[in-house]
């Protein structure tokens, strides 16, 4: 994700950077990730007895409060499958 500050802009500029940075982060990247751990632990939740494969993009699992940190809270294990491995 990229980031809005930039070292040249002048002080007060660059905290409106700051601010329009970390409100993109927390809107688009953390609630939307939290959103999505939710959607997954409410299905496997209501469905226990079914089999789930589940696939993000590359943006659910950049940074901190991705969606595995938000499964792996709740108490799920989540295992890394590499491409090209036999599911």
């Amino acid at each position: 994700v990229p980031n809005f500050i930039n070292a040249t802009l002048p002080a007060h500029e660059r905290i409106t950077a700051q601010e329009i940075d970390s409100y993109f982060r927390q809107e688009l990247i953390y609630k939307r990730n939290q959103r999505m751990g939710r959607r997954v632990k409410d299905l496997l939740e209501e469905y226990p007895n079914k089999s789930f494969f589940f696939a993000f993009g590359a943006g659910h699992f950049m940074g901190n409060n991705t969606v595995i940190d938000v499964l792996r809270r709740e108490g799920y294990e989540v295992e890394h499958t590499p491409a090209g491995q036999a599911i």
